[in-house]
């Protein structure tokens, strides 16, 4: 059974509309003063800056969600990317930079493997969290499939960002009524007390994926108006899908139509949840984070299939009486730098 998380929070249509233009104004203040000074401080251009995540893609929790950018450079190249002490110096240069920069608005930082994550404070009981990471160039999710699965096929996550801009693409493509049946799953996500029952959360892209998937057969019910009867029916439907999905997982097999000519020689095997942005990515073994070398993922499969039952895409979140009043569908935030 599902144990309720009591952390997740609640939030007024006000209140998340509020998180969502403070949210603005941080990817804007962050991404300027990047593009501004960290060529000069670090040596390091920044070519690109992508907002990824559920944010960037439109696909946010309303009472939980935070900001997630991605620098790419043409100064920085994959095999840089893989030597420890090297990232470690460009991350180090990195904060530094927004550190200095940011003064007053930067407080709680830190340091992981691959990103700097700090909090970007408005006013003392006022902020959000953000998560900064580095990316080489690449030409294309081809070029980046291509070296993974050449140089590094099961030690890709330092390299993992450079999906974010063909991911948040992929989304794009994604009706209105598709993300919100992803916002209410991964809301379900969260109401799991993983821990406590040995499992492991399914990371917001799997989730996502799942989803996307299990829609595909109603393609021609995700746009337009739809009577309140059928639209409840049709999200029971989904629900469903993702479920046969989740319980089936020994046999997943789960790919999506690509612009992209991806070589079929680097596909994984099945059972797969194949990411459209790097195929050498497959969710199967990386979508509940990244495991130690003695973990196995279908044990958190197994979880997952145990407690899946749980899952309702039927119910709106005001119906849950977490915040009666904000919509169901909303424009997303797609910034322009």
């Amino acid at each position: 059974m599902a144990n309720p998380m009591p952390h997740v929070g609640t939030l007024s249509r006000g209140q998340v509309a509020q998180k969502v233009r403070l949210s603005i104004i941080a990817v804007r203040a962050v991404c300027s003063l990047l593009k501004q000074h960290f060529r000069t401080d670090s040596g390091i251009a920044v070519s690109e800056i992508v907002e990824g995540g559920s944010l960037g893609y439109g696909t946010y929790v309303p009472m939980k969600f935070d900001i997630d950018l991605v620098i790419y450079s043409t100064s920085l190249t994959a095999d840089k990317l893989r030597d420890r002490d090297k990232r470690k110096k460009f991350l180090s240069d990195l904060q530094e930079c927004v550190k200095v920069h940011l003064k007053g608005n930067y407080i709680a930082d830190k340091m992981t493997e691959n990103s700097v994550q700090f909090k970007y404070q408005f006013s003392p009981d006022n902020t959000i969290d953000v998560d900064v990471l580095i990316s080489p160039m690449w030409g294309s999710p081809v070029e980046l499939s291509q070296y993974v699965s050449k140089n590094c096929p099961t030690e890709f996550f330092h390299l993992s960002a450079g999906a974010a801009k063909w991911q948040k693409k992929f989304m794009s493509h994604q009706t209105l009524r598709v993300k919100e049946y992803i916002k209410r799953a991964k809301y379900w996500s969260l109401t799991v007390n993983w821990e406590a029952i040995g499992g492991r959360k399914p990371t917001s892209y799997m989730m996502s994926l799942l989803v996307i998937k299990a829609a595909e057969p109603f393609e021609i019910h995700m746009k337009g108006r739809l009577r309140q009867n059928f639209k409840k029916q049709l999200a029971k439907d989904i629900t469903k899908n993702v479920k046969t999905l989740v319980k089936k997982f020994e046999t997943i097999d789960i790919l999506f139509d690509s612009d992209y000519p991806f070589p079929n020689a680097l596909l994984p095997s099945p059972p797969r949840v194949v990411d459209p942005a790097n195929i050498c990515n497959n969710l199967y073994e990386t979508g509940f984070g990244k495991l130690r070398r003695d973990e196995d993922s279908e044990k958190y499969w197994k979880k997952f299939a145990e407690n899946i039952d749980t899952l309702d895409l039927s119910v709106a979140f005001e119906h849950r009486g977490f915040y009666s009043d904000v919509p169901a569908f909303g424009k997303s935030y797609q910034p322009k730098y």
